[in-house]
């Protein structure tokens, strides 16, 4: 779904039902060249590989300038925005183009703990050497903090205890990741040093191979590069725990456009992660007796979440919802989905430029006011509990 923002605009979404927003990023850099790439079967091998490299030439060469300030004139219209502000939930059947593009790649994973403890108990190794490592890089952590906690040294080492913290969740990967982008905003829970540390694992995580994320691309939308855009951006102007975002313009209307695509082998690792997570959830019920509900229930119902975020297509299905619910508010924009560009695994929206809430010097120069951003966002979140 799409962040409510006057002329702060939205662009891609972190997950299924996350606030999208677009980020102003250097686009410098190079692209892996196509002999890097996976290898092109059959007898044009050699044009496509030709026509491969002819594209990164033009992404390396057109790739589009930073845009230091946003445009403040009036709101471009929203493609495809049908509101129905006050009439039911916005759910609405699946259209044909969905359906196509949740076929173009294998079923997406759900989170299921009972299918999850079947296989690793078949797996023990696997287990241990993961519970292992997730021990050292949390341990020496833990000790630290103690240690600081006993020479009365909390506070001054606060800020470099939770950078410490953040580059171990990182190397721990997504399951992680998201752990620590939760507690990110929990100031109930946490120091504000660690909040601020914490919120860098929103978009500013390390990226994976450009050439692996290209190679998912053609692999799940059935097309190579050169035929669907005209223009992507050497590098990622974003990062997040489950995808990175490239700038590109699709070939056919020129249109610019936000891909995302999904890392590598993310399921696997979350259901590890998620099933060591929740085993130490059930010795943790066992023992504590003073919190209101179960950290097993707890930890199922995020993990579950999660998991939905893998599924690009839901995705665009709820940005298209609350398109339908907010889309007629002045304040609101919503990206439009490229469906003949999207998958279980890629998805493809508007490119909408905006500046970040964080960002609060930015907004006031731009004569936006912070608390009525704040304020729009909080009004459609509680009509969607209603």
């Amino acid at each position: 779904s799409a962040r409510a923002a006057p002329a702060a605009r939205s662009g891609t979404s972190e997950g299924s039902s996350r606030r999208g927003r677009a980020a102003s990023a250097s686009t410098s850099g190079t692209v892996v060249a196509g002999a890097s790439r996976a290898p092109i079967r059959g007898r044009r091998a050699a044009d496509a590989d030709r026509a491969r490299r002819s594209v990164v030439t033009r992404v390396a060469s057109t790739a589009p300038p930073v845009m230091e300030e946003t445009d403040l004139g009036d709101f471009p219209p929203v493609r495809g925005v049908v509101s129905s502000m006050g009439v039911g939930d916005g759910v609405v059947s699946m259209t044909e183009a969905q359906r196509k593009a949740l076929r173009r790649s294998e079923a997406v994973k759900d989170y299921d703990p009972e299918r999850a403890a079947r296989y690793y108990a078949k797996r023990p190794l696997e287990q241990l050497a993961r519970v292992a490592q997730i021990s050292s890089a949390l341990g020496g952590f833990v000790l630290d903090v103690a240690m600081d906690n006993q020479r009365g040294d909390f506070e001054k080492n606060a800020k470099k205890r939770a950078a410490q913290l953040r580059l171990k969740l990182t190397a721990l990967g997504p399951a992680f990741v998201k752990v620590g982008q939760a507690l990110s905003t929990r100031p109930d829970l946490l120091p504000a040093q660690y909040l601020d540390e914490l919120t860098s694992l929103q978009d500013a995580l390390p990226t994976f191979s450009d050439a692996d994320a290209f190679d998912c691309v053609e692999r799940e939308l059935g097309r190579p590069l050169e035929e669907m855009f005209g223009m992507i951006t050497p590098s990622p102007i974003a990062a997040a725990s489950l995808g990175q975002v490239y700038r590109a313009t699709l070939r056919d209307s020129g249109k610019e456009v936000a891909l995302k695509v999904q890392r590598p082998n993310i399921p696997d690792g979350l259901e590890l992660d998620f099933h060591l997570i929740r085993e130490g959830a059930r010795v943790a019920d066992a023992f504590v007796d003073s919190l209101n509900t179960s950290i097993v229930e707890l930890v199922d119902e995020f993990a579950a979440r999660v998991f939905q975020e893998l599924n690009y297509v839901q995705e665009g299905m709820n940005a298209e919802r609350f398109a339908r619910l907010y889309g007629d508010r002045p304040d609101v924009v919503v990206p439009g989905i490229e469906w003949d560009y999207t998958s279980p695994k890629v998805i493809t929206m508007d490119w909408i430029q905006g500046t970040k809430l964080s960002e609060q010097e930015a907004l006031k120069a731009q004569g936006l006011d912070v608390l009525q951003l704040v304020d729009t966002g909080i009004q459609c979140s509680l009509q969607l509990v209603d």
